[in-house]
């Protein structure tokens, strides 16, 4: 049984995770420098992964190409990366999967939980022969001990391989796109941005991607709150 401390374990990290839940923390990296992507201007954008601590250790989601050493050292200023167990996979898209390769080379033994049409699309997107790949189906659980994360299809929001991972110990959603901002910020949570600024950014981010797929978006909650 493994027991992780929340302290920090590399003072040296210059980039630190952001404890969002206890044993929850978002390692993502920050783009200060794009400006289009899905066809729209951006002010930059940040790119969402997230490390849960059971005894067991699952890192959700990654960060675009270029992005990885900002995801790996904000992970070590938590635990040291060989210390993963399992990485999810809720998306294709290169923004969450860029840093798919380097993890699976880094740590060739780790399984990534995905749907099924997910192993297919990202089998046209990178070599994947080697990959530990391991399909989920819908409302499948993957225990950590004391923290449990629960995987729903997500098709069509908004890729055909879409999910959502679920903690429900901690009432936690990880949507992926759903719910999307692209924000370039170092504040993490809505209260330190500023709600209207989050909330202009969410705006725009649904009317250029999500509107078609509202009432997929809310068939879904409906699911999620039966959790």
């Amino acid at each position: 049984r493994r027991i992780y401390n929340t302290v920090t374990t590399n003072k040296m990290s210059m980039l630190q995770a952001v404890k969002i839940k206890e044993g929850v923390y978002w390692v993502g990296a920050i783009d200060w420098n794009i400006r289009d992507y899905h066809g729209y201007t951006l002010p930059g954008t940040t790119y969402n992964a997230y490390l849960v601590l059971g005894e067991k250790v699952a890192l959700i989601d990654g960060t675009y190409p270029g992005h990885e050493w900002q995801m790996i050292e904000r992970i070590e200023s938590v635990i040291p990366l060989e210390k993963i167990d399992y990485i999810v996979a809720n998306h294709i898209e290169i923004d969450h999967s860029g840093s798919l390769p380097m993890l699976a080379k880094k740590l060739p033994n780790v399984p990534i939980y995905m749907t099924e049409v997910a192993k297919k699309g990202f089998a046209r997107h990178y070599d994947t022969k080697d990959w530990n790949i391991h399909t989920i189906k819908n409302l499948e659980a993957l225990e950590l001990g004391g923290k449990t994360l629960t995987f729903l299809e997500a098709p069509f929001l908004h890729w055909p391989d879409s999910m959502f991972t679920y903690l429900g110990e901690d009432k936690v959603l990880f949507p992926n796109d759903a719910f999307g901002q692209h924000i370039a910020s170092s504040a993490r949570f809505d209260d330190e941005l500023g709600i209207d600024e989050a909330m202009e950014h969410a705006a725009k981010f649904v009317a250029n991607l999500i509107v078609p797929l509202s009432p997929k978006v809310l068939k879904k909650l409906g699911e999620v709150t039966e959790l």
